[in-house]
């Protein structure tokens, strides 16, 4: 959602730089390099005054486009500081979420690659050959990599193929 927001604003800005750019140049008559830089410093507000001078009209079209660009340009800008506050604040609550978690963990194992040698590895720790089972009732066993399930990881760990239902 913040990114949709920051693109629509993006869009915005766009459209009033366009809209600014096509009103000068129709109003005052300008061409569109003079319309563009008359728009831009409108909408920064840096406050050069007009390349040309301004009819009557063009100085009403101004007004206007003054609280529109300076307004559209306000939203872009508190749009931007928004969604890079709120990613920090989430990547902020994640870590200390993970953190948390990870600290609560007790009693498990990973195994990082659990391809065809992870899961081999895996079936030897529940299915050794003395009949014992390393991994005790509540401890964790946790794969990562090419399994999709932990059905399939079971099947791979036993040697057979594994067939969804």
């Amino acid at each position: 959602m913040p990114r949709a927001s920051l693109f629509y604003s993006l869009a915005a800005l766009a459209g009033v730089v366009a809209f600014g750019t096509v009103g000068f140049t129709i109003i005052e008559g300008w061409s569109l390099a003079d319309s563009l830089y008359m728009t831009v410093m409108t909408v920064t507000t840096v406050g050069y005054g007009p390349p040309l001078p301004l009819s009557p009209a063009g100085r009403n079209f101004s007004i206007f486009f003054m609280v529109l660009g300076v307004g559209t340009a306000g939203y872009l800008l508190s749009t931007a500081v928004q969604s890079l506050v709120r990613s920090e604040i989430l990547a902020a609550y994640g870590e200390r979420r993970r953190q948390r978690e990870t600290s609560k963990l007790k009693g498990h194992y990973i195994i990082c690659g659990a391809g065809r040698v992870g899961c081999r590895i895996v079936g030897e720790m529940i299915f050794n050959p003395s009949g014992d089972t390393q991994i005790r009732a509540g401890d964790m066993l946790i794969g990562i990599g090419r399994a999709e399930s932990m059905q399939e990881l079971d099947a791979q760990a036993r040697g057979r193929q594994y067939r969804e239902r």
